[in-house]
């Protein structure tokens, strides 16, 4: 990392496609590999069924700690770049949650408040996800 300062990141990991556990490990481990980022712990994978969105599939979902010197925005461009890498496609035709592969949030970035068009610090629905 460079000598910038390091800021407290918490990632929530979600999938409701595919074998859960595996793809949130593996994006966990991809996340890790990013140079400019320290992933410091995951909590177990917990299984919870959807919720807001008509869908018969049940969602694995964890929250990982991290370190990073990346700006917000630059650690959404990686997350969002991880989550197409495991095949997640936005359908911005339909409106609402819809079925995914992978699904990774910003849910805090140290002690940061933002309200941006496409990225919202805390997450805005974190209490929904507890």
């Amino acid at each position: 990392m460079t000598g910038s300062r390091l800021e407290r990141v918490f990632v929530g990991l979600g999938s409701n496609l595919g074998d859960g556990p595996e793809i949130v490990s593996n994006a966990w481990r991809t996340i890790g590999s990013e140079t400019r980022i320290s992933t410091l712990a995951l909590s177990r994978p917990y299984v919870s069924s959807p919720v807001g969105m008509d869908s018969r599939h049940w969602f694995t979902n964890c929250v990982g700690e991290l370190e990073t010197d990346l700006t917000a925005n630059e650690l959404l461009r990686i997350l969002l770049d991880i989550e197409a890498s495991f095949g997640r496609t936005r359908d911005l035709s339909r409106a609402g949650y819809q079925d995914r592969v992978l699904d990774l949030d910003i849910l805090y970035y140290g002690s940061l408040s933002l309200n941006e068009p496409g990225l919202v610090i805390p997450h805005p629905r974190i209490t929904e996800r507890l």
